[in-house]
Order: structure tokens, then sequence, then C-alpha cells
């Protein structure tokens, strides 16, 4: 992971994939690696779990990359080290949709990673689904959403 943190290619050409089942160590290799440079991430993520572990995250992004149609995690590769240096989280939902389906339970325990700061992960998290039903409720839309811890 420290890999990351000191990368600073002179000339950088990037490109711009749709992650698969493969990528899931690297993503969250990178989701943790952005965390270290947020001083909320490092209070929220104070230990990063071995590379090697098999975590939510890793479950969570397995399952969104094979199954949920309406999120797409975009990869981005630099193409002078070969090697993927970022990851974005689209979610976008084209219908309108019932309450049932975006109606956040704000109650309801989320699986998190070992080591997380659970109160502390747990209120960013709350905040933005309640501005987020707020704002966009289940009107279409289209946003590249807060990493997914």
């Amino acid at each position: 992971m420290q890999a990351i943190r000191r990368l600073k290619p002179s000339k950088m050409s990037l490109i711009i994939r749709k992650a698969a089942i493969e990528d899931v160590d690297r993503l969250t290799e990178c989701i943790y690696a952005a965390f270290l440079e947020d001083p909320w991430g490092r209070i929220m993520f104070p230990k990063q779990p071995h590379p090697s572990a098999d975590t939510p995250t890793k479950r969570r992004y397995q399952r969104q990359i094979e199954s949920d149609s309406e999120i797409s995690i975009m990869k981005v590769i630099d193409t002078d080290i070969d090697m993927m240096v970022g990851f974005a989280r689209w979610e976008m939902y084209l219908k309108e949709r019932p309450e049932s389906e975006w109606k956040t339970d704000i109650k309801a325990k989320r699986e998190w990673d070992e080591e997380t700061n659970v109160e502390a992960a747990e209120a960013l998290v709350t905040e933005v689904s309640r501005v987020e039903e707020r704002v966009v409720a289940g009107s279409p839309h289209c946003c590249k959403h807060i990493p997914e811890c």
C-alpha cells in the first residue's frame, strides 16, 4: 500500500476501464491509501486490514461488480507503470424508484472491516444517507458516491 503514496511518475498516461473481480484487492488498497491522506479517514480507519484479508469491503465490491447493474466501478490505470492508481464508484439510477428501494434503514447494522472506528464511520455514512434521501430520494440520478467502506 505504501507504493501508492510514493508514486510520482513524471509523465502520466491514464486510461479508465470498468473494474473486474480480479481488481477487488487493488480497489481495497486504493481506498485505504486515500483514507490515509484524509484526517477524517484516519479517524474512521486507524488501521488497514492486511491486503490478503477477506473483508466486508472486498465482498461488497465483489457483489457490486458481479451483480449490481446500477453501480459501476471504474478503475484508473497509469499506463506508464501499468498499475491501477485510483477508482470511482458511480450510481446510475435512470428510472424513478419506489421508496422501498431507496429509503435507508439508518438503524440497520452495516458490516465494517476489522479495526474500523465503527462509531465514526457510522456517523458519516448515516449523515450522507440522510442528505441523499432528502435531496435525491427515488428520482433518476447519476452520482459519484463517497467511497464505499
